[in-house]
C-alpha cells in the first residue's frame, strides 16, 4: 500500500514540477497496424547489346489501420520552485520518519540532507538534487484521434526476399530480391541466351509466386545481343554521309559487328582497330547474334588475356548519359592462358575527348591462370559534351602481352536541357 501511495505521490509531484502546454499542429495521422496487401511488379529498363540485363522490382502495398485526427505537441517546461519544494518536502518526510523510528542517522535521512546541503551550496541550480537528472524541456507529439480507417499504403515498399522464377531458352532459375526488392538477370550469362543464328523472338517467362504474378515476354535477340554480318565487297568511309575519301574495302570473308544504322541504307561497323566504318551495303548476310569478347571478327574466346565482358551503364537505369552525370564502364578481364599476367593496364580513349572525363590509364594487379577480375571505371559527361553516339576504345596490355586487340563500347550522350 505504501509503495502505491509513494508512486502516486511521485507522479503527482512530477506533473506539478513541470508546466504543460499543448500546441495544435493541424491534421495528423498514425499507422496503428499493418498487414499484407497487394503486390506490384515494376519492369526496369529494356536490355541492350551494351547492357544485356533484364531487371524488375517486386513492390508491396500493405494494408494499414490508420488513425486520423489532430496532431498536437505537448511541451513540458521545468518549474524550478516545484523541484526545490519537492526536495525540501522529501527531507522533511525522511526526518519525520526517522524521528518516529527513534533513529535519526538512518541512510535515507543522511542522504537527503547531504543532497540538500549540496543543493543549497549550488544555489539550487536546476531545482536542486531532485531536478539534477531531469531535462529542462520535454516535448512529445501525440495524436488526438477522431476516426480510424483501413487503407492501402499510398506508396509501395520493396518486397525484399521475394522469389522470382525465370524460364527461358530451356533453362529455369530462381532469384531472391535484394533489400530494394530488385533482381537483375544477365540474359546471356544467367540464362544461356548467348548465340542465335536468326533474329527470331525468344520467350521469357517470369513468375513471382508471392504476388501471384505470371507473365510471358517475347524479345528479339537483337535487343540484347550484338549483330554480326558478312557483306559483299564495298568501300567504307569515316563519316556516315560517305563524303570523305574511302578508307578501305570491306572483305567478304570477314565478319563485322553492326554498331549503328544512322540511315536505313547506311550501316556503321566496328573494325578491328576499334574505329567505326560506314558503308552502304549491297548484300548483307546475318552471320549470327552473340556476345563474343572481341568487337569485330573474333568468333570465339581468344587464348591469353582478354575482355570477357564489356558494357557501359548510365546512372539511374537510363538509356543515355546527360551532361554533368557519371556513368560506369564495367569490364570483366579473363586469363585463359596457363601462366599468370603481370603489369596489367587498361588504356582508354574516346571518340569525343573534349566531352568525357575518365582515367586514360588504369593499372591492375596480377592475374593468375584461369582467374577473372571485374573492373568498374567512372566516366563523366562534361558540360561540353555533344549529344549523340559516343565510343570508348579500350586496349588491354600486360608485360607478357604488350600487343592486344582494341575493344570498343558505344553509348548515347545528351547535353543539358
Amino acid at each position: 500500500m505504501m509503495q502505491i501511495l509513494l508512486l502516486a505521490f511521485c507522479g503527482f509531484w512530477f506533473n506539478g514540477c513541470y508546466h504543460t502546454s499543448i500546441q495544435d499542429l493541424g491534421p495528423g495521422e498514425k499507422i496503428m497496424a499493418q498487414r499484407p496487401g497487394t503486390y506490384e511488379i515494376a519492369l526496369g529498363q529494356a536490355p541492350t547489346p551494351a547492357r544485356p540485363v533484364f531487371s524488375l522490382a517486386v513492390l508491396h502495398r500493405p494494408q494499414q489501420d490508420l488513425a486520423k485526427g489532430r496532431s498536437q505537441l505537448v511541451r513540458r517546461e521545468k518549474k524550478i520552485r516545484g523541484f526545490i519544494g519537492g526536495g525540501l518536502l522529501l527531507q522533511w518526510g525522511t526526518l519525520v520518519g526517522a524521528l518516529r523510528l527513534g533513529q535519526f542517522w538512518i541512510p535515507a535521512t543522511v542522504a537527503t540532507h547531504l543532497l540538500g546541503l549540496v543543493s543549497l551550496a549550488t544555489a539550487y541550480q536546476d531545482g536542486g538534487y531532485t531536478g539534477w537528472l531531469l531535462p529542462e524541456i520535454i516535448e512529445k507529439e501525440r495524436l488526438q484521434v477522431h476516426q480510424t480507417m483501413i487503407r492501402q499504403a499510398p506508396h509501395p515498399e520493396p518486397a525484399a526476399g521475394a522469389t522470382v522464377e525465370i524460364r527461358a531458352g530451356g533453362r529455369q532459375r530462381a532469384w531472391v530480391a535484394n533489400a530494394q526488392g530488385q533482381i537483375s538477370i544477365n540474359l546471356p550469362r544467367d540464362l544461356g541466351l548467348e548465340t542465335f543464328a536468326r533474329d527470331q523472338a525468344t520467350t521469357i517467362e517470369i513468375s513471382v509466386p508471392l504476388a501471384n504474378y505470371h507473365q510471358t515476354h517475347h524479345v528479339l535477340p537483337s535487343q540484347f545481343l550484338h549483330q554480326y554480318y558478312r557483306f559483299a565487297e564495298v568501300p567504307f568511309f569515316a563519316d556516315q554521309y560517305l563524303t570523305a575519301p574511302a578508307l578501305g574495302t570491306i572483305q567478304p570473308d570477314r565478319i563485322y559487328r553492326l554498331v549503328a544504322r544512322p540511315q536505313p541504307d547506311i550501316w556503321g561497323l566496328a573494325l578491328t582497330d576499334g574505329t567505326i566504318a560506314y558503308i552502304a551495303p549491297q548484300d548483307a548476310e546475318l552471320a549470327y547474334l552473340g556476345r563474343p569478347p572481341a568487337t569485330a571478327t573474333a568468333t570465339s574466346a581468344p587464348a591469353g588475356l582478354f575482355l570477357e565482358q564489356l558494357d557501359f551503364r548510365p546512372p539511374f537505369g537510363a538509356d543515355y548519359l546527360t551532361a554533368g552525370q557519371q556513368g560506369t564502364l564495367h569490364l570483366v578481364i579473363t586469363n585463359s592462358a596457363p601462366h599468370p599476367y603481370s603489369s596489367i593496364r587498361l588504356l582508354l580513349r574516346s571518340s569525343a575527348p573534349a566531352g568525357l572525363a575518365f582515367d586514360a590509364r588504369v593499372s591492375l594487379e596480377d592475374l593468375a591462370p584461369g582467374q577473372r577480375r571485374q573492373v568498374a571505371i567512372p566516366v563523366r559527361a562534361l558540360a561540353t559534351v555533344v549529344g549523340g553516339t559516343q565510343n570508348l576504345f579500350i586496349r588491354l596490355q600486360a608485360h607478357q602481352q604488350p600487343q592486344s586487340e582494341l575493344y570498343s563500347v558505344s553509348f548515347t550522350t545528351r547535353p543539358k536541357p
